[in-house]
């Protein structure tokens, strides 16, 4: 089955003079006043919830952590006699290239 496309009710093929066009009138809407501040008279009369009020209110962070602050900046001692393996230092080595591509021709 298929589909038949019908034409839009308001649109019909060629010109009708029969067929009166109408102008409407458009009233633009009216233009509310602003405070001398530039705050509109919406937002002036906003009465804030208390769940709002509560949120805006301060709260001071309590501290998670507690190790001391120093130690952060401390070496463990075991790091200082770390040596690296054969893999690691393997993979810190450059490496070597044997043809130099030009990417400029190219």
């Amino acid at each position: 089955m298929q589909d038949v496309r019908r034409p839009l009710p308001w649109f019909t093929k060629g010109l009708s003079t029969s067929r009166k066009t109408t102008t409407r009138v458009v009233r633009p809407l009216p233009v509310l006043p602003k405070a001398r501040t530039g705050i509109s008279q919406a937002a002036l009369k906003y009465k804030a919830t208390d769940r709002i009020k509560k949120l805006a209110e301060h709260r001071s962070v309590p501290k998670t952590y507690s190790f001391d602050e120093r130690l952060c900046f401390s070496v463990k001692p075991q790091a200082l006699t770390y040596s690296p393996s054969f893999r690691i230092r393997q993979l810190a080595m450059p490496r070597q290239r044997s043809e130099k591509k030009n990417f400029l021709s190219s």
